[in-house]
This record gives structure tokens, C-alpha cells and sequence, in this order.
């Protein structure tokens, strides 16, 4: 643990409230599953039938293990232990699991061991907190190498009145051994080919001159879109429920949102000091990163997983759009991010996000911090400013993700610094950082004149509708 504020006279404290473990292993072979189960500390295992499992949760350490010796059969043996946890106020606490995965392939089929540690903070509304973190390592007998021994590492800094998380950790060991087949199994293997070859034709010889059934229409989207091209037809659901969400009027307001990103910084620890290697991170020339990306939106309710609509710039360009006193604008530049809207009863969002490529040296931990400001205020809708972090490593056969988030939702203004870590394993590591920023006002209700489009929406569908040949 590490004490982020010495002056505030609170030593650094980690309790944890609760735990739990469980360790599992099963077999399935001829469509039978025998397996077992243990919750707490303990192990569970067997060796027979073709295989030695083994799956295990001590006080101090996980393991699971699978040697099998027949093939046509799947094995998987498993252990988890997780935990919550009480952080005191401005506390970082570093987590670190020495970690080894192998898998080796003998009888043809798969083999693949896995590890990996995950934790997160819930109260991350408090100034100071930071968001989650990933790490895990991989073993693959069809992708070399096979072993692979690391630190699992993650990091977590509660604010300025403590925090309360989770974490968790887990081993998985997995084997699928390819079948052996008996003598007489290729003999039936063929004849059962020629029968459905016989069976294939058939069918085909009784369609021919005859035409499908059309099958009934289901749905309101269903039976309006009978006779249109498939890519319209399922476009009309989602259309048909965006004119919908239109319907409900409402009355103009006034609603703004900011959110503004200055240069990022980071630090590096060496984890392995006696290893003879410098730690030192190599950022990648701007143009081989994916940089940046401005948007400017307005429109219809926001909901996720619909497109954007609105300007787009893949190049990091200024952006601004306004109508009717509706203002959206986006700056994502290398100095920054900052974007603003302003509504008047209109739904709008400005988005801006930098990302950059990086390489570790091996066993370097590198941390990212992000300081900003978000402001937001308004008497219509719901005005809101986002911000986040993120750094993923993603090179194989080891992987680490931290993340972290900032949201003001409503009245209110204030100054954030965001944090992420990750750290490399017994080799190079190459990774992204992405920082993102997004100024909202969600809108439930449209301008009285768009209630005119909503019905020029339906009188063109059901103008389609007219146009359609009956069943």
C-alpha cells in the first residue's frame, strides 16, 4: 500500500470483508459429464479414466492441472477465490501474483491453461478514485511458446473519503484430446456419407418446380417490411422505434456540458531491479496510431449501440455544428481534448479521443495519469460530462488492462486526474493508450417540429405498405 496523501493523518489501511473460493474439475466423454465441486478451501481431483485433474484453493495459492492419457475426451479443471475490500481515503494498493501456465499437446486436440487477476473499485464518484484493472496470462500448446511464468499485476487508488472494490483471481487448465477411431469406425463413416448424399438428392428432386411457402409475417417491423429488400426490412425495427421514441413532444430549455483534457503524463517502476534492464517505454510516431477522432452529434434520443450521426473527423479536425441555438463542438488535438455542448431542447453530444501506441521493456509497470476538468448544468434533459482512461497491453501470450472513468451527471464542476496501469511481463510488451471525452444533454422529448418528420416517417411506411402485393 502506498499513502497518497501523508498530510491528511490517515494511515493506509486494506481490509478485507468477505471471500469466497471454489475449486472444480469435469470430464465428458461419449456425451456422459462426471465432474465435482468444492466451495472454500481444499481441493478436489481424480485420476482415472484416461486422467489425472486436479483443481486446488489454499490460503495462498491457486492451481489447476489436467494430464490426460485417452483421447476423445474433454477435460477442464478450475479454481477461483475472490474478495471484498475496504480501502482507506487516498490509498493506492498494489496487487502481484507470480503466476506459471503451460500446456503441452501430445495426443492431438487443444490444450490451453489460463490465469488471471481482475479488480474494481465501486464508489468511483469520489475525487481521487481510480477505475479497474485486467491482467492474465495465456498458455497454448497450438501457439508457442507453451509456458510462460509472469506477474500478474493490477493497481487501485481509492479518494479523498476511501473506497470499498473487489478482487478476483482464477486458474483454468483445459484439455480436448482428439478421438481415436476403432478399425470398422471409417467403413461407417463412409456409408453414412453416401446415405445422406442419397438423402440430399432426394430432397432436391421433390422441390424442383415447386414454389416456398411464404412463411407468415410476425410483428408490426414484419408485416410492414413483406415485399422490401432484406437489408430494408431489418432496418425498419429499429426505424419504426426511433419514430416512436419521437412522438412523446416537448417543451424547449436550456442545457450545457463540458469536458476539457490536457496533456497526459506517466511514470515507470522496475519490477525486476536485479534483472540488469532499464525500464523505458517507446511511444510510436503519431502517424502509425490511430490519433485522433472529433464528433459532433444531434438528433434523435441517444441510445447505445446506434450510430453516430452528425460530423466525423478521423483526423483530430475541429468540429462545430449549430442550429436553432443547439450547438455541438469537438477538439481533439495533440495537446488535448476538449469538447461542449449547448442545448435548447435538442439531444446533442460532442465526443473527442486521442490514442497512442507504445512498447514496454520487460517487467516495466507503467502508469498513466490524466488531469482534466468537467462542468455541467442545465434545466432541461440530462446534461452530463464523461471522461476515460484506458491501457491495454496486447501482445501474446500475456495481456493487462486498466481503465478509468469520470462522470458528472446534473449541476456541478470540478477538476478530475484519471489513472491507469499496466505491466509488461518477462518480455517486450507492445500496448494502446486511449483517452476519451464526451459532452452530453440527453433529450427524452423532440422539438414540437420534428413531430412533422415523425409523421412524414409513418406516412412513408405505410405508403410502402399500399404499394405491396398481399399474401
Amino acid at each position: 500500500m502506498i499513502d497518497l496523501d501523508l498530510a491528511d493523518g490517515v494511515s493506509p489501511g486494506f481490509a478485507i470483508v468477505s471471500q469466497s473460493q471454489h475449486a472444480y474439475y469435469s470430464l465428458v466423454r461419449d456425451g456422459i459429464i462426471d465432474s465435482d465441486e468444492i466451495y472454500g478451501h481444499g481441493s478436489v481431483g481424480r485420476n482415472d479414466a484416461g486422467a489425472v485433474l486436479s483443481s486446488s484453493v489454499s490460503g495462498d495459492a491457486l492451481a489447476s492441472t489436467v494430464n490426460a492419457t485417452v483421447g476423445g475426451t474433454s477435460f477442464l479443471a478450475s479454481s477461483d477465490w475472490s474478495a471484498r475490500f475496504h480501502l482507506s481515503p487516498a490509498t493506492a494498493v498494489i496487487f502481484r501474483a507470480m503466476t506459471r501456465v503451460d500446456a503441452v499437446l501430445g495426443l492431438g486436440g487443444e490444450a490451453l491453461s489460463q490465469a488471471g487477476m481482475s479488480g474494481d473499485l465501486e464508489d468511483l464518484g469520489v475525487p481521487g478514485s481510480s477505475g479497474g484493472f485486467y491482467s492474465w496470462l495465456v498458455g497454448n500448446a497450438g501457439a508457442p511458446p507453451a509456458a510462460n511464468d509472469g506477474i500478474l499485476y493490477g493497481e487501485l487508488r481509492s479518494g479523498s473519503e476511501g473506497a470499498n472494490g473487489y478482487l478476483s483471481l482464477y486458474t483454468s487448465a483445459r484439455v480436448v484430446t482428439s478421438p481415436v477411431p476403432e478399425p470398422g469406425s471409417w467403413a461407417m463413416l463412409l456409408a453414412g456419407l453416401g446415405v445422406a448424399a442419397g438423402l440430399a438428392l432426394r430432397s432436391r428432386g421433390r422441390g424442383i418446380g415447386r414454389r416456398p411457402r411464404p412463411r407468415p409475417a410476425r410483428g408490426l417491423a414484419s408485416g410492414l417490411g413483406r415485399g422490401l429488400a432484406p437489408s430494408l426490412r431489418r432496418g425498419l425495427a429499429p426505424g419504426l422505434a426511433a419514430m416512436l421514441a419521437l412522438a412523446a413532444g416537448g417543451a424547449a430549455a436550456q442545457s450545457s456540458a463540458s469536458v476539457s483534457m490536457g496533456t497526459w503524463r506517466y511514470t515507470l517502476t522496475d519490477l525486476a531491479p536485479l534483472d540488469g534492464i532499464a525500464p523505458r517505454i517507446t511511444l510510436a510516431p503519431q502517424s502509425s496510431s490511430p490519433a485522433y477522432r472529433s464528433i459532433a452529434w444531434h438528433g434523435r434520443p441517444m441510445e447505445e449501440g446506434q450510430d453516430w450521426q452528425g460530423e466525423t473527423s478521423d483526423t483530430g479536425a475541429p468540429l462545430y455544428w449549430e442550429r436553432d441555438g443547439n450547438t455541438a463542438s469537438s477538439w481533439s488535438l495533440p495537446s488535448g481534448i476538449e469538447t461542449a455542448v449547448h442545448s435548447v431542447g435538442t439531444p446533442v453530444l460532442a465526443y473527442g479521443m486521442r490514442e497512442f501506441s507504445f512498447t514496454l521493456t520487460p517487467f516495466t509497470q507503467v502508469s498513466f495519469f490524466q488531469d482534466g476538468h468537467q462542468a455541467s448544468s442545465g434545466t432541461v434533459g440530462v446534461p452530463g460530462a464523461r471522461a476515460r482512461l484506458a491501457v491495454t497491453l496486447n501482445n501474446y501470450p500475456a495481456g493487462a488492462a486498466g481503465w478509468d472513468e469520470s462522470e458528472l451527471v446534473g449541476d456541478g464542476e470540478r477538476d478530475f486526474t484519471l489513472f491507469a496501469a499496466a505491466a509488461s511481463q518477462g518480455e517486450s510488451a507492445a500496448g494502446t493508450v486511449n483517452l476519451q471525452a464526451t459532452s452530453y444533454v440527453l433529450v427524452a422529448v423532440p422539438e414540437p417540429a420534428q413531430y412533422a418528420m415523425w409523421l412524414a416517417g409513418m406516412g412513408l411506411l405505410f405508403a410502402y405498405r399500399r404499394r405491396w402485393p398481399r399474401a
